[in-house]
């Protein structure tokens, strides 16, 4: 009889703790799952940016933009090939598909 009720003690005492750690587990599962699917929301997107000067006789007259996307950033973005044009004034035109 002593040893029953000191097991129904150490049940008492212990396997709440037990629980508790399994439901951490599972709270931090759950916490990592949400934070997995908004980074990974459509829209969202990391942008890698390219750009290249174009010389004639040693002077920049046009730049070329390649613009990457991928999956999972925080940015919206459009993916393509862009160019401009230097003006004589020294300005850049603005950026046009190519």
């Amino acid at each position: 009889m002593l040893i029953g009720s000191a097991l129904a003690a150490g049940y008492y005492y212990f396997c709440p703790s037990i629980q508790s750690v399994e439901m951490s587990d599972l709270t931090m599962a759950n916490i990592e799952a949400l934070a997995n699917k908004e980074s990974l929301d459509p829209g969202h997107y990391d942008v890698e940016t390219q750009i290249t000067d174009h010389f004639y006789n040693g002077s920049s007259y046009k730049q070329s933009k390649v613009v990457n996307c991928y999956e999972g950033g925080n940015y919206a973005c459009s993916p393509g090939h862009y160019y401009r044009f230097k003006k004589e004034d020294g300005s850049w035109s603005s950026w046009t598909p190519a």
